[in-house]
């Protein structure tokens, strides 16, 4: 590739007309290149930022819509990301006006941590590492209405996140390290719609690896996560650590989830099947539906929801929260658990103030 030695790293995508599309940063300038099958000659660079950005800034690219190429980037000097698009088979140096796709006021928030995945309706997910306070967010682009100017939090640690979509389940999969260097790779999920993050789920454990990757295509059944490894003793490339998840196998499946206040108390109910792999659930509470939430009940603590289902068969669960706040809406999220820490978000609902 026509590219020189300090190019730290690059994206690689394909949009709908076979042009293969390379996205970098080289000398302070966010640069792509395209290429034609056979792909042995590479053309431009087109440059696609306005002014400088850090050498430390990084991109990503992503084919989207069915018929539009995107890059985002990050820009340390101004603390946003940015981004812009092509429509496939045009000239290769048209490309859409510059979007902001977060910029917080106040702080510097960009990072040069971005990985993005496109949903088939077009829509955009951004996972992200702020600078400063180190909090990882998903962004989100509709296809429509552009950007949501939400920074949805992932997590206020952990380091190179990636986004993995499963359309099957319509759930969110952020993979990342839990802090710099090699170590350890955890998992947090959430539902496409309200954009919620569940627990930290373990990956690997004790495992020296980082820059987690995968592939950009959805995935249904399994998808493969790779890490590289510390060179060996021998000094030889960086080994790939491969992890599966799969979709296939879940603890349960929910089949409904309801909430209702009786009183000063509020009643969950739930019904689900196939527990072949639960062991029991896990209720946590906030005031909003993006959360903080907190564990108000759990099968591990105090033997209320243990699993007593099986294969094929459906199974109702009750819970009565107590003492929930009476003034404003209260929102659970439902968890399956086992003792292997598998924790599966099935559900989220909510009830509204106490009136008067």
């Amino acid at each position: 590739l026509p590219v020189n030695r300090s190019v730290e790293t690059a994206a690689m995508d394909m949009d709908s007309a076979g042009r293969l599309w390379i996205a970098y940063e080289e000398d302070q300038i966010i640069k792509v290149l395209h290429s034609q099958p056979p792909f042995d000659l590479w053309e431009g660079p087109v440059a696609l930022n306005r002014g400088e950005v850090s050498s430390d800034d990084i991109c990503d690219i992503t084919a989207f819509g069915g018929d539009r190429i995107g890059v985002m980037w990050s820009d340390q000097h101004s603390g946003a990301f940015y981004f812009r698009y092509h429509d496939d088979g045009t000239d290769p140096k048209h490309w859409s006006e510059q979007e902001i796709a977060w910029k917080a006021s106040g702080w510097s928030n960009a990072d040069d941590h971005i990985s993005l995945a496109a949903a088939s309706d077009g829509t955009i997910y951004a996972a992200v590492k702020t600078g400063g306070t180190d909090q990882l967010g998903l962004l989100v682009r509709d296809c429509r209405q552009g950007w949501d100017q939400v920074f949805h939090l992932i997590d206020i640690g952990g380091t190179r996140p990636i986004v993995v979509l499963n359309e099957i389940k319509e759930q969110i999969y952020v993979f990342y390290n839990l802090e710099n260097g090699f170590n350890d790779v955890v998992c947090r999920q959430s539902a496409f719609k309200p954009i919620a993050f569940g627990p930290e789920l373990p990956v690997t454990s004790g495992e020296a690896v980082k820059n987690v990757s995968s592939v950009r295509n959805r995935f249904d059944q399994q998808v493969i996560i790779v890490a590289g490894s510390k060179p060996d003793e021998q000094h030889r490339a960086y080994l790939l650590s491969r992890l599966i998840l799969s979709g296939q196998v879940l603890p349960a499946e929910l089949n409904g989830l309801w909430s209702w206040r009786e009183g000063d108390a509020v009643v969950l109910y739930w019904r689900v099947s196939n527990e072949v792999l639960s062991d029991g659930f896990v209720v946590l509470r906030g005031v909003s539906a993006e959360g903080p939430f907190k564990p108000v009940a759990s099968f591990q603590t105090n033997g209320l929801l243990v699993a007593r289902g099986g294969q094929d068969q459906s199974v109702d669960y009750q819970f009565v929260d107590e003492n929930p706040p009476l003034d404003v809406p209260v929102y659970y999220r439902l968890y399956t658990q086992n003792f292997a820490r598998y924790n599966l978000l099935l559900g989220i609902t909510h009830v509204n103030a106490l009136q008067p």
